[in-house]
């Protein structure tokens, strides 16, 4: 499973901002479109992505990341009341089951803390552990932060808003 961790800083000072928490709602939105599992646990706001493969996995939760990022910073430019947020990106083992038909998720080993963590190393961007990096190599550029195995993304190569122009000049070049 991969786990996105979004981490919002201030949320006990915008707690009185009924559009920020709006904001934080819309944002998560992004993730449960992309069909994960979420759920709060205080100031982290995580969403589980368990159904396909861990490369589908790890490109449908950075593409959710991304899409959160950008709703905030869209917030914080047409709103007094900042939000402080930061999104990490994990990649582990979870048992899931289900319990009258609500998921329940619990973490093998360090997914859902490694995701938390990588969160607190960004400030306004997201972070993905090394093992998301390497599932992603090919669609997410970023540096190396200093001091652990995390890095920042700094842009994402989305080739699926292409894929029908590749597809039709793949079957011309068959002809």
């Amino acid at each position: 499973v991969v786990a996105v961790a979004l981490n919002i800083k201030n949320e006990s000072e915008i707690s009185h901002a009924p559009e920020a928490f709006s904001a934080i709602q819309q944002a998560m939105k992004h993730s449960r479109d992309a069909r994960a599992h979420t759920y709060t646990e205080g100031r982290y706001h995580l969403a589980v992505f368990a159904s396909g493969d861990r490369k589908t996995n790890s490109f449908n939760a950075l593409r959710a990341a991304k899409g959160m990022v950008e709703a905030l910073a869209d917030y914080n430019r047409r709103h007094a009341t900042k939000i402080d947020y930061s999104a990490g990106i994990n990649m582990g083992e979870m048992i899931i089951e289900y319990i009258n038909g609500k998921a329940k998720f619990t973490s093998v080993g360090t997914t859902i803390v490694t995701a938390k963590m990588a969160s607190e190393r960004a400030e306004r961007a997201i972070v993905i552990s090394a093992a998301v990096h390497r599932a992603l190599s090919g669609v997410a550029k970023g540096e190396a932060l200093p001091g652990g195995n995390f890095w920042k993304v700094t842009n994402i190569i989305d080739r699926e808003k292409h894929s029908e122009f590749i597809n039709k000049f793949m079957k011309r070049q068959q002809k």
